[in-house]
């Protein structure tokens, strides 16, 4: 996976598993969390997504089983590699710039 400037999207698929395709999209954090914000307060983006109930608190990443909102800033790529990590893209496609400790 390579990754590009904001807003940056990209998209994993993982055959072992039932065909799906996951969107993993990273954005400035300010606009991630705008984004997040109308995504949660929207019922018809939360059932698109599979976003089940809003989060009870404001939050500035979105998280389900096909979709990830990452806010980052890429002059900071290892910090939002170790995110996306995270948020569940397989450590293969990111670069070996992650530490083992940092992706778990």
């Amino acid at each position: 996976m390579t990754l590009c400037a904001p807003p940056c999207i990209a998209a994993a698929y993982h055959p072992q598993d039932q065909p799906r395709l996951t969107v993993f999209e990273v954005d400035f954090p300010a606009v991630a969390a705008a984004k997040a914000a109308v995504i949660t307060a929207t019922p018809e983006l939360r059932e698109a997504l599979g976003l089940a109930m809003p989060p009870a608190a404001p939050a500035d990443t979105v998280h389900t089983d096909r979709y990830h909102l990452v806010g980052g800033d890429l002059v900071d790529l290892p910090k939002i590699e170790v995110a996306l990590v995270a948020a569940g893209l397989k450590k293969e496609y990111v670069k070996e710039r992650i530490p083992a400790e940092q992706s778990m």
